[in-house]
């Protein structure tokens, strides 16, 4: 299943938090194939807000999943045949 948090901050706190073993797309308001940026629940910058910053889901959206491959469907159907997931190298989720 996948979930995406727009103007939603409460929900993804909760989302992110109760999926300790979850991964997070990090993505602008109208997704594209160039930023579709790649987490694992616990990255540090899934965690804490950036300077400047005061919300989670209003700049950039949240699209959250269990499973990698799910949001790998996900992009290829939502944004475009050929996005490709970008893998954070903090934390480097798995792909």
């Amino acid at each position: 299943m996948v979930l995406k948090f727009i103007d939603d901050d409460a929900g993804f706190i909760n989302w992110r938090d109760t999926h300790p073993n979850g991964f997070i797309v990090n993505a602008a308001r109208t997704p594209k194939a160039s930023y579709l940026k790649l987490h694992r629940t616990s990255c540090y910058s899934m965690n804490k807000l950036r300077p400047g910053y005061c919300h989670w889901t209003v700049q950039y959206i949240k699209i959250c999943s269990d499973r990698v491959e799910d949001l790998d469907d996900w992009a290829r159907r939502n944004v475009s045949q050929n996005a490709k997931l970008q893998p954070c190298k903090h934390c480097n989720p798995i792909l």
